[in-house]
């Protein structure tokens, strides 16, 4: 008997001590019955609101479907189950990624999950991605449309010089005067982009929010 309590204080210990986010849910109701002190800290509610809670709402609307269609296919085994969406008590976006397992718990069916915050991750890969993304387009601002127009600028300042005609020339001249604005367009969205880069890299990093 002695051997069996201290085995429990031990598992107790496992899960209210482990460093990543736990809680235990029945799966006929969706009740958080057990949260440990990671998961409480992690999403900013205290342990009775927890208890009070069902895990559809740590969850943004639309993963809530999500969720609920993917239970279906859930294995009882240790299991991962990739990355998901949740909300803090605040309102930010978590990105979580999960792994479940299936117990008995108290007496009922439940289940187990772990996650892991990858948000910094998650938002920095996003990041990436959009700094890729207004670098093409820079880069195609430069080699397109700059050079179109510094084209047009060459051949309409050759063909008047090589002009006889008063009237052409002033026609050049204003063709020409479009052909500069239009550049000059060009260079201050591509100016704006890098702005835009700058402030990416320089600025803190906010929590994203739903």
């Amino acid at each position: 008997q002695k051997h069996i309590l201290v085995s429990e204080e031990q598992y107790r210990n496992l899960f209210e001590r482990n460093p990543s986010p736990l809680w235990i849910f029945r799966t006929d109701n969706f009740r958080f019955v057990k949260v440990n002190k990671a998961a409480i800290k992690m999403y900013g509610y205290s342990e009775s609101e927890f208890l009070s809670m069902r895990v559809m709402d740590i969850r943004p609307e639309k993963e809530v479907e999500k969720f609920m269609h993917t239970l279906k296919n859930v294995s009882t085994d240790l299991s991962d189950q990739g990355v998901w969406k949740h909300k803090s008590k605040k309102g930010e976006l978590i990105y979580a990624s999960i792994f479940t397992s299936d117990l008995n718990f108290e007496g009922n069916d439940c289940r187990l999950v772990m996650a892991t915050n990858i948000t910094d991750s998650v938002v920095k890969e996003e990041r990436i991605k959009a700094q890729n993304a207004a670098l093409h387009e820079i880069a195609w601002l430069n080699s397109h449309e700059v050079r179109k127009s510094l084209c047009s600028v060459i051949s309409l300042i050759q063909l008047t010089k090589d002009s006889p005609s008063e009237l052409e020339r002033r026609q050049y001249i204003t063709m020409m005067e479009q052909c500069t604005g239009e550049l000059d367009e060009v260079l201050i969205k591509t100016n704006k982009r890098v702005d835009e880069l700058k402030e990416h890299d320089n600025g803190v990093q906010e929590p994203v929010t739903l």
